[in-house]
């Protein structure tokens, strides 16, 4: 995100992405996990969002996205304020 703010006007729609395809719940359980958070994470596909029900990619990006080059676990490694 930091590239894309810093970079000149896109005068257009900037799609930013997770550098890997993963469940939604994924990154969640591993945070919960990580911070020793008792609470539990269950991926419900009957979910909405913003009242819209979603398909199993309507969440990833398209062609042409920026992509960012740091997973989750090495940014949470990396980021010793979230970790208790």
């Amino acid at each position: 995100m930091t590239e894309v703010a810093l970079a000149e006007p896109a005068k257009g729609v900037v799609e930013i992405g997770r550098p890997n395809e993963v469940p939604m719940s994924d990154p969640v359980e591993r945070f919960l996990k990580m911070t020793t958070d008792t609470c539990m994470a269950t991926a419900d596909p009957q979910a909405r969002y913003l009242g819209t029900e979603l398909a199993e990619r309507s969440l990833v990006p398209g062609k042409g996205a920026c992509l960012s080059k740091i997973r989750f676990l090495d940014w949470f490694s990396r980021a010793p304020l979230l970790r208790r």
